[in-house]
């Protein structure tokens, strides 16, 4: 299996941040997952005051996306499938939190947003749930990929924002 998170990887001194020694270091282990979150969350230039954005996973990084996005001002609709996870999102890191199992998130944007979310925020890491996300996306929304995405998968097919009259921003 690819274990990224779990490799030595040679790294640039100037890029290692020292943790205190009390620190225990199992605890620190989840750093690098807080880091793809916030750096996603923070790239969006329509997350703000008023902004509708849509976390799509409960996961670690689907949880502190949502937290900085609901930090700069967001609304944040975070999408799941997880009891435990859902119920730390809504304690701790969204606005609103939807069960993708018995909810039509499609049908709750629309509610909130007939023209559709601001930004969305995948983390699914599927061809099928980022076109989906990008579904949920007014005309000029922005879409933030923040899962591992395999290699030679098409995730994104132009001719489909095209025929939909849809721009987009898209962040990797």
């Amino acid at each position: 299996t690819w274990g990224g998170h779990l490799a030595i990887a040679p790294t640039p001194a100037a890029e290692i941040m020292p943790l205190p020694d009390d620190i225990d270091g199992r605890l620190t282990a989840g750093l690098v997952l807080a880091q793809v979150g916030y750096n996603g969350a923070m790239r969006p230039a329509r997350t703000g005051p008023g902004a509708l954005v849509v976390v799509v996973g409960d996961g670690l990084v689907g949880q502190y996306a949502a937290q900085v996005s609901r930090a700069r001002g967001a609304d944040v609709l975070l999408v799941g499938r997880r009891t435990d996870r859902l119920a730390a999102a809504a304690r701790h890191s969204a606005t609103e939190v939807l069960d993708a199992r018995t909810q039509d998130l499609a049908a709750a944007v629309r509610a909130r947003r007939p023209e559709g979310a601001d930004v969305v925020i995948d983390t699914s890491s599927t061809a099928a749930g980022i076109r989906a996300a990008a579904a949920l996306l007014r005309r000029d929304g922005e879409l933030v990929l923040l899962g591992w995405y395999p290699e030679g998968e098409n995730l994104l097919d132009a001719f489909w924002f095209i025929a939909g009259n849809r721009e987009l921003a898209v962040h990797f």
